[in-house]
């Protein structure tokens, strides 16, 4: 796992980036109430095949960007850019719980899809898009100044989030 926390409740976990390989992989899991999950980059990068040695791990093993197991209920998971290469982006079968704003990319499904459990949670706004190829001109301005541009892709993007990385 790339972050587990087991029994826990009342967790903020913000701003993390894990890049988790193996057989079998979780990028997160919980398995407790009232967590808030916000704002990381988690790619989980399993590849479905079965350990060669026995599993005592309380929470298992399987393949998920995050995982919710157990009494995970009133946990908020917003706005995380998750790929999961084998399984679903998120991997639930607690209730109670938001799935908000995220980028979900998974072999089961994208966006809403890339959930494996919704029945009973407050699911909004996931999404799967790519823009690719798009330039955007050298922009500059003071320390922390506001910086304002146009973007044209030919897609029409009403209402959409937009998150731009650099992959220089």
């Amino acid at each position: 796992y790339g972050i587990e926390a087991f029994n826990s409740s009342g967790n903020y976990v913000d701003g993390n980036k894990i890049n988790a390989s193996g057989k079998q992989v979780y990028g997160m899991i919980f398995s407790g109430p009232n967590n808030i999950i916000i704002n990381n980059d988690i790619l989980a990068n399993g590849n479905g095949e079965t350990p060669s040695f026995p599993n005592r791990d309380a929470l298992g093993y399987g393949n998920a960007g995050i995982c919710l197991t157990g009494s995970s209920t009133g946990n908020i998971v917003k706005s995380n850019f998750i790929i999961s290469q084998t399984g679903f982006a998120i991997n639930t079968t607690a209730t109670g719980n938001t799935f908000e704003d995220n980028y979900l990319n998974s072999e089961k499904g994208n966006s809403t899809a890339a959930i494996s459990y919704i029945s009973g949670n407050i699911i909004s706004g996931n999404y799967i898009y790519y823009i690719e190829n798009v330039t955007i001109n050298e922009l500059s301005s003071s320390y922390l100044d506001e910086v304002i541009f146009n973007l044209t892709t030919g897609n029409e993007l009403c209402g959409a989030l937009i998150k731009i990385y650099d992959m220089d």
